[in-house]
């Protein structure tokens, strides 16, 4: 099998497996932005398939995220709820594709954004904890070791994104994963698609989301984008593309504000979610977010035999081993586990190795749960669902299937503009 053929079927492979596996996968291959740049793929063979998979995977997944219709984000428009969807054929190319023209729209988007992420700065710290960790996979790729260090800050303790918890340890939702993945395909193919790059850095940095969750707002790096939008747009006056270019570069812009109004909103759906959860539910999601994946081995290993009476973590990942888990039916059985011992040995025997991976509130939670359940107190075992952002996901996940099964849907990229490519290797670093 050839190296296309066999990167072709790699990358339905990954497509087919979920958000999960295409965000894992575009983490891989870390020298494959670089190779794309110096338009160099590298030798054939079982690295050259890789890098050639994964590629495709990147390229899919901007062509389901840039070919879809924008929100017209106008000042006096509130934000995510504008008219005028367009893809990048009806975005500003003429003086509303300048650098202060596209910093006011951005500007205007943000106005809108920022009294929801505050919002949610405010709730509750366990709440907050949550929404932080439902925005890492946002954050942390590309070696933010500084944001890493802020999440530390917030009480927020999660793997690198490339491990094979991370994902389970963040409970990261569909959605997030896809936006995630938009941000990382971006960064695998930098060389064909400078103008969405541009564009894209431009609006994450001038809205500043991630900034505004963490506390940690930058005054000055929206006019260190600027430059950069500004330098890139001198570029593209000189380039045969360039209007086309620019138009581009507008539809990134508004693809990002969409974005992330979409995700400001899962946010915070998330948050109301979760604190409408009951003692039970709230305990069922702790065991949920620690479990390992159903393929890791259980910490005593698979030939432990459990007490009587007690109920064996080792089975954790039998009960909970996909998002559509029993978690009621387990939470009564560790329930009923539990009403079988005294109160201390109750929890500490079953949380043992378990609290030493949970948070202070989380161990306080489940200690105040273990008692009370000992004590006889009444279960409710009224789980809702969290299908936050489910319904968006859905529009996404279905981009990505026509794309797979309509080659023809499939944007198509003009090169990067021409004048000099020293230049644009140095727009690419500036934007990283």
């Amino acid at each position: 099998m050839d190296t296309h053929t066999a990167a072709g079927d790699g990358a339905s492979a990954v497509l087919a497996a979920g958000p999960a596996a295409v965000f894992r996968r575009l983490l891989d291959d870390e020298d494959l932005g670089a190779a794309e740049t110096r338009d160099d793929a590298g030798p054939a063979g079982p690295h050259g398939t890789r890098r050639a998979t994964t590629a495709l995977v990147a390229r899919r997944v901007l062509d389901a995220f840039l070919s879809a219709p924008t929100e017209a984000y106008d000042a006096g428009r509130d934000a995510g709820h504008g008219s005028g969807a367009g893809s990048a054929d009806d975005a500003p190319s003429g003086p509303a594709a300048d650098p202060g023209a596209i910093a006011d729209r951005v500007r205007a988007a943000r106005g809108a954004l920022a009294p929801l992420l505050a919002a949610l700065c405010e709730r509750s710290p366990g709440t907050r904890r949550l929404v932080l960790r439902q925005r890492s996979p946002l954050l942390l790729p590309g070696g933010a070791r500084r944001r890493h260090r802020a999440l530390i800050g917030h009480g927020v303790h999660l793997p690198v994104p490339g491990a094979p918890e991370f994902a389970r340890r963040s409970q990261a939702r569909p959605l997030t994963l896809l936006h995630a993945a938009f941000r990382l395909a971006l960064t695998r193919l930098p060389g064909p698609f400078l103008p969405e790059v541009v564009g894209a850095h431009y609006a994450m940095t001038a809205l500043g989301a991630d900034a505004l969750l963490l506390g940690a707002d930058d005054p000055g790096a929206e006019a260190r984008a600027r430059t950069v939008l500004a330098d890139y747009l001198a570029l593209t006056e000189h380039a045969p593309t360039g209007a086309r270019d620019r138009q581009r570069l507008g539809a990134a812009v508004a693809l990002v504000l969409r974005l992330e109004r979409e995700h400001a909103e899962l946010l915070g759906e998330l948050a109301d979610w979760h604190e409408a959860l009951d003692p039970d539910a709230r305990v069922a999601r702790i065991l949920l977010r620690h479990t390992p994946y159903p393929t890791e081995p259980g910490p005593a290993g698979p030939e432990r035999t459990p007490r009587p009476g007690r109920l064996d973590v080792t089975r954790l990942p039998e009960w909970l081993d996909d998002e559509n888990r029993e978690l009621a039916d387990f939470t009564e059985a560790f329930r009923r586990s539990l009403s079988t011992r005294p109160a201390p040995e109750a929890v500490t025997d079953f949380g043992g190795p378990l609290f030493g991976l949970l948070d202070e509130d989380e161990a306080a939670l489940f200690a105040r749960w273990g008692e009370s359940v000992v004590a006889g107190g009444p279960a409710t075992l009224a789980f809702h669902p969290n299908s936050t952002g489910d319904a968006a996901a859905l529009v996404w996940a279905r981009r990505l299937a026509n794309v797979e099964r309509f080659p023809h849907l499939r944007s198509a990229p003009g090169p990067a503009p021409e004048p000099d490519t020293g230049q644009a290797a140095g727009l690419i670093s500036r934007c990283r």
